[in-house]
């Protein structure tokens, strides 16, 4: 995991500057950036939280709309406006001069019913003028919203010369609820027409429709955000082909999407890359056309991961019982990783493996590292250990597993690992063979935090908690997610999402607790392609966690969550 790097406040320009560091001519050719000039020009020293391209996916034109994050204080409620700048209002002031005039967005907050709040907020945002005129179409809407729907924007559109109505992003439940929703707010359009159209795009986790309303209520073109909260480029490479199959996407633009997502963030300042969401424009029973909304992020909404392009780790279990995995088998994997550039081989139950010190060579000889990892309390012949340590600098692991019955020998585990000459200490616990009388409670959670802190950092012996542990991290982090570092593809469980295992039949899966997952595939097959990593991959929360203060710092073992068991965090 890269080191956390510090969110700064950035200009306008330092956003243009990072774009002219990556171009991408496919959707910003040099008439655009030269255009963009202006931007510059008017907005260049104002500090934005965020800057963003809106990117036409069907059009050949290598142009973009700018967006950017900026504080605000004229309008109550609204702590920053969002700025959209289409290319024709920044190309005619770069060629004329004048002032560029934005389409605006505020987020908003206020509870429907809360006439209060948005009697402040609409007349200094819209206008007297139109905030009077659309207040009665704008009731109807808040009354007829289906349940649990929210309005989470509202934009004017005022440099298109649509003077005369508002934009309204509305959150909706669940995509069920779409059409009929929509029909109940006024809009007048085929609803079986929208819910066909609709049912290829069912992907998103959060449902965002955008409407414009006009004084005789919603007007026909709708457009639907989707796919906001996927990251890893695996997930979105599918999604960007099935826009190219649908006849939505062009393949230049297809190919330059996929370029952005993978520009690795760059420190001071710090700007990561990634599609904010996609926008399905729906008219006359089709989908008429995409946009993608690309974002240049100062925050670390999640990390980027050397995992996002192939795994970071493959777990190679040579032993199981009596099984033991064939030494051509073995070779043929590690040349697989060397060729697919896999930096580490962990070699599993390892110390009865009879052609061990063959692997070890041929892993190093190929520029990987090998690890072997030994599970505590298993009987470890003491002279193997020092063949081991005599073949050179090999790391060996000693995973401990934390339970309600032995917290209180964490300190005498650990100095056991030491004595065995073991460069690092994990402990793990609650994944896939832990039960209900084994599950350690939030004082056991406490021994183990306490033992972490004081943990000398100077010990050769290297401290860890293991990623599967997933609870214990989010606890170490504390309550407060936008404190807590446990984030990111590596908040948790990482079976297929950073590593693969390779089970001793040969078969690769995600996990070698997960031999069901197992496949006669290829490395390279099985993490760009199988469906078994994409749903392990477009998992953001457990089921099992809704409401726990730590869910979104946390990713818990799937097999713990099937034995149902009571998560220490849980109150």
């Amino acid at each position: 995991m890269r080191e956390e790097m510090q969110a700064q406040e950035l200009k306008t320009k330092d956003f243009l500057a990072h774009l002219r560091r990556h171009p991408i001519t496919e959707i910003i050719d040099e008439d655009c950036f030269a255009a963009l000039s202006s931007v510059e020009a008017q907005y260049g020293d104002l500090i934005t939280h965020g800057a963003g391209l809106e990117v036409r996916l069907g059009e050949e034109a290598h142009y973009v709309d700018y967006i950017m994050n900026i504080d605000e204080e004229a309008v109550p409620g609204v702590g920053s406006l969002w700025y959209e700048i289409d290319f024709a209002e920044f190309k005619k002031a770069a060629l004329e001069g004048g002032t560029i005039a934005p389409c605006l967005f505020a987020n908003t907050a206020f509870d429907l019913d809360d006439k209060k709040a948005w009697d402040q907020f609409l007349p200094p945002f819209l206008g007297e003028s139109r905030a009077k005129n659309l207040r009665t179409a704008l009731d109807h809407v808040f009354k007829n919203l289906p349940e649990r729907a929210r309005i989470k924007q509202v934009g004017t559109m005022t440099s298109r010369g649509e003077l005369s109505i508002m934009r309204l992003v509305i959150l909706f439940p669940s995509w069920e609820t779409i059409p009929d929703g929509l029909l109940a707010i006024g809009w007048t359009g085929d609803a079986s027409k929208l819910r066909e159209a609709l049912e290829p795009w069912k992907e998103t986790q959060r449902i965002a429709v955008n409407i414009d309303l006009g004084e005789n209520g919603v007007l026909p073109k709708i457009g639907i955000e989707v796919f906001s909260r996927w990251r890893h480029p695996v997930l979105v490479d599918r999604f960007i082909a099935r826009l190219e199959a649908a006849g939505l996407c062009l393949p230049s633009k297809g190919n330059a999407l996929r370029r952005w997502i993978r520009f690795h963030p760059e420190g001071d300042p710090f700007i990561q890359t990634l599609i904010n969401y996609f926008k399905l424009n729906y008219r006359d029973g089709k989908i008429s056309e995409v946009k993608a909304y690309l974002e240049q992020s100062p925050y670390i909404h999640h990390h980027y991961f050397d995992s996002y392009e192939r795994p970071v780790r493959l777990d190679l279990e040579l032993t199981r019982g009596e099984l033991t995995m064939h030494i051509d088998e073995a070779l043929s994997r590690i040349k697989e990783c060397a060729e697919y550039r896999i930096p580490r081989v962990r070699l599993c139950g390892a110390l009865s493996y009879a052609h061990l010190e063959r692997l070890i060579s041929a892993v190093e000889n190929a520029g990987m590292r090998a690890e072997i990892v030994l599970d505590a309390g298993s009987d470890i012949d003491r002279s193997l250990l020092t063949k081991i340590h005599n073949m050179g600098n090999i790391p060996f692991m000693i995973k401990w597993r934390l339970c309600a019955e032995n917290a209180d020998e964490i300190t005498s585990a650990s100095e056991h690992a030491r004595s065995l000459g073991a460069t690092e200490f994990m402990i793990t616990g609650m994944c896939a063979d832990h039960s209900d009388q084994t599950v350690p409670g939030r004082e056991v959670f406490q021994k183990a935090a306490d033992f972490i802190k004081s943990y000398d950092e100077n010990c050769e012996m290297q401290l860890s908690v293991d990623t599967c542990f997933s609870p214990l991290l989010a606890y170490l982090g504390g309550e407060n997610p936008r404190q807590n570092p446990n984030r990111g593809i590596m908040r948790g469980c990482g079976a297929g999402r950073s590593f693969l295992a390779v089970l001793t039949d040969g078969k690769v899966t995600t996990c070698l607790s997960r031999p069901e997952d197992g496949a006669s595939l290829s490395l390279k097959k099985y993490w760009e392609e199988s469906d078994i990593l994409l749903a392990c991959r477009s998992k953001e929360r457990s089921t099992a966690c809704k409401d726990c203060s730590y869910e979104s710092r946390c990713l818990p073992c799937p097999l713990f969550e099937r034995t149902k068991a009571k998560c220490p965090l849980a109150k």
